[in-house]
Formats: structure tokens, sequence, C-alpha cells
């Protein structure tokens, strides 16, 4: 589990450094050219980029799952191999698992919850629950582009015997995607 503290780190460290450079310097200020001065600020600001960088980029590695009004409720962590679900504070609820051909979604507590097919969260009755960004017709809202450090996953449970697949139905339960998806904690 990447959770960028190592960054962090490397980033308050090159700071420290450049900064304690410039302390060290700094009374020797009047035979350094001006150019030196601008240099350290500019090293500065390139460091804060790529840290800043680096931080979007943790989040690239994340898909967005959307409820029926366009929210992103929860998401998958695709550096996972289990293809875990978070919830968008970072609380793992749920994770893939392939049986034949489809995807089978399952929570911690060792629940069949339903299926994930071209990127729809379908419930055991076959109704949309949630989708990824083009996946179904629902727009996405903007917005949710800072997360939280992502919590400890809890140990699952004995996977139940999945329910017979039902044929998909291209609209949404009355079951709201935090409400499926918590299923799998409970």
């Amino acid at each position: 589990m990447n959770t960028g503290f190592g960054i962090q780190e490397r980033f308050l460290t090159i700071v420290q450094i450049v900064n304690r450079y410039s302390y060290l310097n700094a009374n020797r200020i009047q035979y350094m050219p001006l150019i030196s001065i601008n240099r350290i600020n500019s090293i500065k600001s390139a460091i804060a980029l790529v840290f800043f960088c680096s931080i979007l980029n943790l989040n690239a590695q994340d898909l967005d799952i959307y409820n029926q009004e366009g929210n992103a409720t929860a998401y998958f962590d695709l550096q996972d191999e289990d293809q875990t679900i978070y919830f968008i504070n970072g609380k793992a609820v749920a994770y893939l698992y392939l049986s034949d051909t489809i995807y089978q979604v399952y929570g911690f507590n060792g629940l069949h919850l339903g299926w994930y097919h071209n990127g729809v969260l379908r419930d055991k009755e076959g109704f949309m629950v949630g989708c990824v960004d083009g996946a179904c017709y629902v727009i996405p809202r903007m917005g949710n582009f800072v997360r939280p450090f992502k919590q400890l996953k809890p140990f699952k449970s004995f996977r139940d015997l999945p329910s017979f697949q039902p044929h998909f139905i291209d609209l949404f339960i009355k079951l709201s995607l935090h409400e499926f998806l918590l299923n799998g904690i409970r």
C-alpha cells in the first residue's frame, strides 16, 4: 500500500537542505552573485511542483465509482492486487473476485454483494448500483480530487457462494451505492 509518506519525507529533506544552504551562505551574500539567490528560489519552486504533481499522481491509479446522481462515492484502487473498493474517505469496504469471465463483488465480511461488469456495479438482482465514468448514462460531477490516505484493509472472511447471476438490467435500484457497499463491512 503506497501512502506517499516517503515522498513527503524526501520533499522536506530537500527543502531543509536548500534552506540550510541559504542560511549558511546568508553571511556571504555580498559575495554571492544575484543569480544564486534566484537559482535557490527556482529550485524550491521546482521541488514544490514535483511534490504536488506526485501527490496528484497518487490518485491517478484510482478509478472513481459514481452513484446515480453522479457523485463519486467510492473508488477502485487499480494498483491493488485485490482491486479493493474504497469509500472516498479511504475506508476499504469491498473487493473484486474474478470468477470465470466476470468479476464478483464481495464485502470483507464474506458476503456476495453483486457483480462488476463493463464498468457497472450491479446488485444481486442485476440492477445498477454504481458505475465508472463513461460506462452508463450518469454524468459525473467534478470536485473529488483530493482524498485522505487509505485506511488498512480489514481481513477477508470466507466468501459466501455467489448468487445465481440474473439478467443485467440497465436501471438504477433505489438502494444507494453507499448502502450497497456498507453491506460488505457490517
